[in-house]
């Protein structure tokens, strides 16, 4: 077997596809103050810092943490009280997020 050959069969080689990007699937209430975002793909927090690059009803996020290999729950003490039905919006790469995501991506609360 040639090495082209090999290289196809492994998924590598100069026709490799790179990785679909990272997306926000769904933002799901926990609770008025709490969401639940899911990912297409697996995700590593970075770090737990207040960040406003993903809003929920325009507010930014005060804590988080990994509850799923693709799920972070957020929270923001801010918040009058979350409904379904408020926007989402993400406008950069969040720091708590160590992956890669490509905004601007945005949707509604579930």
């Amino acid at each position: 077997m040639g090495r082209y050959t090999q290289d196809r069969r492994r998924g590598g080689g100069r026709d490799a596809s790179p990785p679909p990007p990272l997306l926000i699937t769904l933002v799901s209430l926990d609770n008025g103050s709490t969401a639940r975002i899911i990912f297409s793909a697996s995700v590593t927090m970075a770090a737990n810092a207040p960040d406003s690059s993903l809003t929920i009803a325009g507010i930014g996020l005060d804590s988080m943490y990994q509850s799923g290999a693709t799920e972070i729950t957020v929270a923001s003490a801010a918040s009058p009280g979350w409904v379904s039905g408020d926007a989402w919006s993400l406008s950069g790469q969040p720091g708590w997020l160590a992956d890669a995501i490509t905004p601007p991506q945005s949707g509604l609360v579930s």
